[in-house]
């Protein structure tokens, strides 16, 4: 309990002895390399489709150039069934019709460390921004019906760390509120095991592989957002106070 109390000390010493910053961005995720591969003789490629993905971090604002935040991200990126449906029906002379249903889907949460430039001009600066965290992961999820059967791909879980390295810009429009750009380069790499399918009455079934099923989730994300500076410094407040002026009665 003692241990638990002093933690809790010294989170509110150091969040009252910093500014904090609220930064929300979300923008377009790029599929790169094997994530956006489409060979399906290729376990490694992903087949995946321009998506976007979301960003919140907290910010603690040091007296410096160097700052941490700790953050939550949500991935989203749509899977090229139809390309899929092409190939298969093409290589193995069928007739069958491939739905898409669910794309891949990720929730992460992590920490960052963010370097601030010397301001390009008075109401703008550059940054940097480099994270590491764990993303939790769900694959596709698609149909496959022809004159003889039907079957449903499921999706699966998987989770794993991942990291990311960008640059952005922000723009001040007022003490607390900005303006950011910003463009990173996003990893992880993920097993989504043995392919698991129901028939059309429900019932699921595993289709080992001898092939590895891990998965690159590699992507450039292009994001535009807001920050909001939550309150400043003690500093801030003890000059704030000594200009109060107390009424007399």
């Amino acid at each position: 309990m003692k241990k638990l109390l002093l933690f809790v000390c010294i989170i509110q010493i150091t969040l009252q002895a910093n500014s904090q910053e609220m930064m929300f961005t979300g923008g377009l995720a790029m599929p790169l390399n094997p994530f956006s591969g489409k060979d399906i003789t290729e376990n490694t490629n992903g087949h995946a489709l321009n998506g976007y993905n979301l960003k919140l971090d907290y910010v603690i604002l040091k007296q410096s150039s160097l700052n941490f935040s700790l953050g939550f991200l949500y991935l989203n990126n749509g899977f090229d069934v139809k390309n899929i449906e092409r190939q298969n029906n093409i290589i193995f002379s069928q007739k069958s019709v491939y739905t898409y249903l669910k794309p891949y889907t990720g929730l992460g949460f992590g920490a960052s460390i963010l370097f601030y430039f010397t301001p390009l001009k008075s109401k703008i600066k550059g940054f940097s921004k480099v994270s590491l965290g764990q993303l939790f992961v769900n694959s596709p999820e698609y149909s496959k019906s022809d004159s003889l059967a039907y079957f449903k791909v499921l999706s699966n879980n998987s989770n794993s760390i991942y990291w990311s390295l960008g640059a952005g810009i922000e723009y001040s429009i007022s003490p607390q509120l900005s303006l950011i750009g910003f463009t990173e380069y996003f990893y992880s790499k993920v097993d989504f095991g043995n392919v698991r399918i129901s028939n059309v009455s429900g019932q699921v079934g595993t289709i080992i592989s001898a092939k590895s099923n891990e998965q690159a989730l590699e992507s450039l994300n292009i994001n535009i957002g807001l920050s909001y500076k939550i309150y400043q410094t003690i500093e801030h407040f003890k000059r704030k106070k000594s200009k109060t002026i107390t009424p007399e009665f």
